[in-house]
């Protein structure tokens, strides 16, 4: 009885903590040499009617993401949609890095949340059903990723460039695919 109710209690922590998996930063100090790294600097912040943000006037992100829905209760049964309009913020929060990528436009958005700390990372998404600029998490099938880096040591003020390569399935009613490149100024 007492083996069986151990194993009940470790079983529900892992299962508990499977959506927050945390794996190992890949630092690469030459990443801020790429094109699209460079790009990103002199393009101008996608335009959007409803951010209110100064720090919203350049494009922080290239990131490619897909959905493909995949719940046969939904009419959008094996659609895929297609997002480029990211923008990336990130803070330091005591010896926490937090990078959000996401789309937010006030109504919606659909992003993911990366919290790096002593070499390793873990990501949550952002809830695209909540609205007026709050931010809810929600759970999620890790399918795969990479994070990359351009240094670890990264304090407030500092630049940061990086790459994601994440899949995930969300709720079972879709799987997210995010591949791309980001920069910004660490608050």
């Amino acid at each position: 009885m007492k083996f069986s109710l151990m194993f009940f209690v470790l079983f529900s922590c892992a299962k508990k903590s499977s959506s927050e998996k945390f794996s190992k930063i890949v630092i690469n100090e030459d990443i801020q040499k790429n094109d699209t790294i460079k790009l990103l600097s002199k393009y101008p912040e996608l335009q959007n009617v409803f951010r209110k943000n100064e720090n919203d006037k350049k494009r922080s992100a290239y990131i490619l993401q897909t959905l493909i829905f995949n719940s046969k209760n939904s009419s959008l049964y094996n659609k895929k949609e297609y997002f480029d309009n990211y923008i990336s913020e990130v803070k330091k929060v005591g010896d926490t890095l937090e990078i959000a990528l996401n789309n937010n436009n006030g109504y919606f958005g659909n992003g993911i949340l990366i919290k790096c700390f002593n070499g390793n990372y873990f990501i949550k998404n952002f809830d695209p059903n909540v609205l007026h600029n709050k931010q809810k998490l929600v759970d999620y099938e890790l399918l795969k990723e990479k994070l990359i880096l351009n240094r670890s040591d990264l304090k407030k003020g500092d630049s940061i460039f990086g790459f994601i390569n994440y899949t995930c399935k969300v709720r079972n009613y879709y799987s997210k695919n995010m591949t791309g490149y980001f920069k910004s100024k660490i608050d």
